[in-house]
């Protein structure tokens, strides 16, 4: 995609300058807020989005007092289509290099400590994946204790497009270090076999530090495949032991 760095900056930009505007009509008990993100890889349940490469992001959010929430995010991405080849000729010449994830949920209290929520993500992408369209809903469930503990069960429609529902399973354990660092962890497996032609078990730690709009976090992240059949040539390599930093500016 032609002038991808200057097309995202301008992204960007928009986004922390319409929320200044947008800002003004919400109420004092709503919240609206944009997150501008870098990140030296992106890792999603355990495999890379990005070909272990650097990559920009952004997300757009409202919370709307009643529980109500919803936005956008945005990222590039790399999912290795483009290095597959017949003899000198690309396979598949169209390849996703932008990701849009339109999202909409509602947050609920069970109790003083207990508390969960209900979410629905459209993975939206600008070209193909794998020489079709790689778009996809997502559905989840979560419960939570207290901003401890939180145990998420999703499900996937048409994964990627390549059909099928599948489910994932991940449980996030957080505790605040001090007032400005956090340490969280996350573990999950997810049951992806009919899409990416493998099942994988996956987890997480790592450090966020904050500090008025900024936030810095390393994290190592560890994956392992299972179930593996006849996987896709040149795509998702297994992603090796690694550290990731990410920093973010939120307002």
């Amino acid at each position: 995609m032609k002038n991808m760095s200057h097309s995202i900056l301008i992204f960007i930009v928009g986004l922390l300058l319409s929320v200044q505007v947008m800002a003004l009509e919400i109420s004092e008990d709503s919240k609206f807020s944009v997150t501008a993100i870098y990140s030296t890889d992106y890792i999603w349940h355990g495999y890379s989005k990005s070909n272990g490469k650097g990559v920009f992001q952004a997300n757009l959010d409202y919370q709307h007092s009643s529980g109500v929430f919803g936005g956008i995010w945005f990222s590039q991405v790399d999912f290795g289509d483009n290095r597959v080849f017949m003899g000198n000729k690309r396979v598949f010449p169209n390849v996703a290099r932008v990701e849009f994830i339109p999202y909409l949920g509602i947050k609920f209290n069970l109790s003083e400590d207990w508390h969960g929520d209900v979410h629905w993500r459209r993975y939206i992408y600008d070209d193909d994946f794998f020489g079709a369209s790689g778009d996809y809903n997502e559905f989840s469930v979560s419960l939570g204790f207290r901003d401890l503990v939180t145990a998420v069960i999703g499900i996937t429609d048409d994964g990627y497009g390549k059909g099928g529902v599948y489910a994932d399973y991940e449980l996030i354990g957080r505790y605040p270090v001090t007032d400005l660092i956090d340490f969280s962890a996350k573990t999950g497996y997810v049951q992806s076999r009919e899409a990416l032609k493998f099942d994988y078990f996956f987890w997480d730690a790592g450090l966020t530090f904050y500090y008025q709009f900024l936030g810095l976090d390393f994290r190592y992240f560890q994956s392992s495949r299972m179930n593996t059949k006849n996987e896709m040539p040149g795509g998702f390599p297994a992603v090796e032991p690694s550290f990731v930093f990410t920093i973010s500016l939120a307002y």
